[in-house]
């Protein structure tokens, strides 16, 4: 895929790759993971918006299965936001995201 294409892509950075590998020692102790996959904002139609919340989930089971092939065997919460909560509202690239949550407690 074009690098410079990424409105809808899934596949992982080779960046993505070694951070959610540096995350990995931190899950070990872990009771869940919520990873919510995130897309651009700037919609403009309802169809536009439904391919996104698909596209978001997609983002997360990606990163789910990446970490998975990692060993971890904790609970894994996939959430698909799309266009909510945007990083930035100038540069779309950056609300082309998943997040990462760690809970320990119970």
């Amino acid at each position: 895929m074009d690098r410079y294409n990424t409105v809808d892509r899934t596949a992982l950075t080779d960046h993505a790759k070694k951070s959610l590998r540096g995350l990995v020692p931190f899950i070990s102790g872990a009771k869940t993971i919520t990873i919510t996959g995130y897309t651009q904002t700037n919609l403009h139609s309802a169809q536009s918006r439904r391919a996104n919340l698909i596209l978001a989930k997609h983002r997360a089971q990606v990163t789910a299965a990446f970490l998975r092939s990692l060993g971890v065997k904790v609970r894994i919460v996939l959430v698909a936001a799309g266009p909510v909560n945007p990083v930035s509202t100038t540069h779309q690239a950056r609300n082309r995201r998943v997040n990462i949550l760690i809970s320990y407690g119970k």
